[in-house]
């Protein structure tokens, strides 16, 4: 398949005049938004996204050291997740 040379030229051309007329480039950035801003957000959101895992994670092992010398008939329902659906 041949590519077209005049939609070739036209995408060249219509790039230079966004990147080189800066009332064309003003409303595509504004629309897009500034990249660096952007990363930061992402960022920002992906440290804040980790921390309910991290707690998730300490509580957990928090509770496996806390209920791990447990004895007798009311520890059975400490010593971890059962399957069986609870009484009453």
């Amino acid at each position: 398949m041949q590519a077209d040379p005049l939609a070739g030229l036209f995408s060249a051309g219509f790039g230079w005049l966004m990147e080189h007329v800066s009332f064309l480039r003003e409303p595509l950035d504004w629309s897009t938004g500034d990249q660096q801003t952007l990363d930061g957000m992402a960022r920002t959101w992906s440290s804040v996204s980790s921390y309910p895992s991290e707690t998730s994670d300490l509580l957990g092992d928090a509770v496996k050291t806390d209920t791990a010398t447990r004895e007798g008939d009311d520890s059975a329902g400490t010593a971890g997740p059962s399957n069986e659906p609870s009484p009453g």
